[in-house]
């Protein structure tokens, strides 16, 4: 579901990545030209290019001194956008912007990003830990996106509100517990959950949440339902079920086996 890839001195006609899914090719040494979706694109040092359906990349000429291949799977992309959903306006999620380019004085934090994430993945220990690295590597690179306006203190509050999620979504489901915590009222963070999910009010956030974790589960384990069901804090399997149904329009059986 991620894997991400030390490129070091690709030259034309030499170069190749194995793909999950979505590919960002990221280049912090080197230049030249690459093609993928039809379209022929410059790169130097800081350029990120994205490449989110079934196209081969390939250097035409030049090369990448140094640089990372971060390819991830579907389900990867759609959990990043759950906590972000701000970010899904971003330009290369619509194919309307292929590339874009890190300015100078960032090109080391995206290397220490990248490298931060090789290590995760080789250890391979935990996973939570695996994709908050790689949520915090695709927020570097897309504030980077001209015109995609995210103001800091947006952001801060809506990274206060996934940590105190992230860290209580299973067992927690009271409004009045987050509001409290983010010391505003219940009211006014179902207007902010509205604002920053997309119409969403907190209850299907968490919702979402919830599920989320389940579907992820559901797809890359083999744990009993009835376990996921009493570990993510639902009163019983039939609980569970309920709301699967409800907001996922089957059960988790059915998701489970694909129907």
């Amino acid at each position: 579901m991620l894997k991400i890839e030390e490129l070091v001195n690709c030259k034309a006609n030499k170069f190749s990545c194995e793909k999950l899914g979505p590919l960002v090719l990221i280049v912090l040494r080197g230049e030249g030209t690459v093609s993928f979706l039809d379209e022929v694109s410059n790169f130097r040092g800081g350029s990120v290019l994205f490449v989110f359906d079934a196209s081969e990349v390939k250097i035409l000429d030049g090369g990448i001194e140094s640089g990372y291949a971060l390819s991830f799977s579907q389900t990867m992309l759609d959990w990043f956008l759950l906590r972000y959903p701000l970010f899904g306006k971003a330009r290369v999620f619509k194919g309307d912007l292929l590339s874009l380019v890190v300015p100078a004085g960032q090109v080391p934090l995206l290397q220490r990003d990248c490298q931060s994430l090789v290590l995760e993945l080789a250890l391979g220990s935990n996973l939570e830990r695996s994709r908050l690295l790689f949520a915090l590597l695709m927020l570097n690179v897309l504030e980077c996106e001209p015109n995609l306006l995210i103001g800091k203190q947006l952001r801060s509050d809506m990274e206060e509100f996934n940590e105190l999620l992230a860290l209580n979504f299973r067992q927690e489901r009271s409004t009045k517990f987050y509001a409290r915590r983010m010391g505003v009222s219940p009211r006014r963070l179902n207007g902010l959950c509205r604002s920053w999910f997309l119409g969403k009010p907190f209850f299907a956030v968490l919702m979402d949440w919830l599920l989320g974790e389940a579907e992820f589960r559901l797809l890359y384990s083999d744990e009993p339902i009835k376990v996921i069901a009493m570990e993510l804090g639902f009163k019983s399997p039939q609980n569970f079920r309920m709301y699967f149904v409800r907001f996922r329009g089957m059960s988790p059986l059915a998701f489970r086996n694909g129907k």
